[in-house]
């Protein structure tokens, strides 16, 4: 990579973070420090969130990414297509500068919406996926009244066509991450298109229908709300009867992964899941999830996938910076930590706080200088690291004094 080598400093104001050059100008552009690409704008602040440059959309890390630091860039060049098709609403998303080839279809739950899933797509399309992000009969723009066992039938349908619009010889198949009901949707479509679900992810959510009993199963729904209650009888009755549990081949060409929780007064717990399905309880309470349940989902949906890697062209034309001594990396540091972006809680600085020390301590007594090295996010072919290797690179990061502005690494 070429560049140009300059000491520097970080400062910081009530609107942000500067960075300042060797001739006390602020630095504006792209930024390579340590392996993660910053973009500082046109007033020298540094950028977080979604932006859009050269009519290109960026989503630089504001809190989201635990792999990466504030500022960094997670992702670019995604492209959101809104679609009415097959008698559904949906979102088509995908990375105009990677594609992996693989389909993800995002079934959000009942009362949800399609903004219920976007913060998953940006996830999944930084590793190249194309993204289908469907609206459940009777939510968002649908004018349809449904109770739920419609609401299931007629939606599994329409989803099942959009899936057929996307199957080809190169895409033969999808995976699909449902949510709640989204996830029992999922089941139906896994039993109708044999072969063409590779994985399903079931969220806080369920295959079997045969004891759902929360109320929110026996009313009718308009717009996503509850419109009128109903006889519950006849709604068991409809449930059971299209049921994907029934069917004894369900999963034979399908790899499940299903996430539930004990207390969950919504779907019920699955003491004895069916045979070679990836079941892990959750210690959430309630029809809930935490961050360390999606991470693990990550890890079986993105089994084999890669991140996007800059070629030789896009990496020659950042700057690299260089830290010159051990002042720079606790200046940098503790502005970092001082700032008041709402992406660095008080839990994370203060968690923070004793590893700078120590790095800047190591810093010091090695006189060692810290040139641009391969961030603790990708292998050098774009593989995400697994967490023993991550954990393995911070580490040896701190004990030499380069891990400087990251913050916990996969949680």
């Amino acid at each position: 990579m070429v560049g140009r080598v300059f000491a520097y400093e970080f400062v910081m104001d009530s609107k942000g973070i500067k960075c300042l050059d060797e001739n006390g100008n602020y630095a504006k552009g792209w930024i390579n420090q340590s392996g993660f690409i910053f973009w500082f704008d046109q007033e020298g602040y540094m950028v977080t969130g979604k932006q859009v440059l050269d009519n290109r959309e960026y989503i630089f890390n504001y809190g989201a990414a635990a792999y990466a630091p504030i500022g960094a860039l997670i992702s670019d060049g995604m492209i959101l297509n809104e679609k009415h098709d097959c008698s559904i609403r949906y979102v088509e998303g995908y990375n105009a500068r990677f594609d992996n080839g693989k389909t993800i279809v995002l079934i959000h739950g009942l009362t949800g919406s399609i903004e219920d899933s976007m913060t998953l797509a940006q996830h999944y399309m930084a590793y190249g996926f194309r993204v289908l992000i469907p609206e459940l009969v009777a939510h968002g723009h649908s004018t349809v009244t449904a109770n739920v066992p419609q609401i299931i039938a007629w939606s599994t349908i329409g989803i099942e066509e959009i899936i057929n619009k996307y199957i080809s010889a190169q895409t033969p198949t999808v995976s699909i991450i449902g949510t709640s009901l989204g996830g029992m949707i999922g089941s139906c479509i896994v039993r109708d298109l044999k072969g063409k679900v590779d994985k399903l992810a079931l969220l806080i959510s369920t295959y079997d229908f045969s004891d759902l009993n929360d109320k929110l199963f026996f009313n009718t729904y308009y717009k996503g709300q509850p419109v009128e209650e109903l006889e519950r009888t006849s709604i068991k009755q409809l449930l059971r009867g299209m049921n994907p549990n029934n069917d004894p081949n369900l999963f034979d060409y399908t790899k499940v992964y299903l996430i539930q929780s004990t207390t969950d007064d919504i779907i019920p717990y699955l003491s004895s899941p069916r045979s070679g399905i990836d079941f892990h309880p959750t210690s959430a309470k309630g029809h809930n999830l935490k961050d360390s349940d999606y991470f693990e989902s990550f890890d079986f949906l993105l089994a084999g996938a890669k991140k996007y890697v800059p070629t030789e062209e896009e990496k020659s034309i950042l700057n690299i910076i260089k830290i010159e001594d051990a002042q720079s990396l606790e200046r940098i540091s503790n502005t970092i930590l001082a700032t008041n972006l709402p992406s660095t809680p008080q839990d994370v600085k203060t968690g923070l706080e004793e590893k700078i020390m120590q790095a800047s301590e190591a810093y010091s007594s090695d006189g060692v200088n810290s040139a641009s090295t391969k961030g603790p996010g990708l292998k050098e072919n774009g593989e995400a690291l697994t967490k023993e290797e991550v954990e393995e690179i911070q580490e040896s990061m701190e004990a030499s004094g380069e891990f400087i502005m990251a913050r916990a690494i996969l949680g």
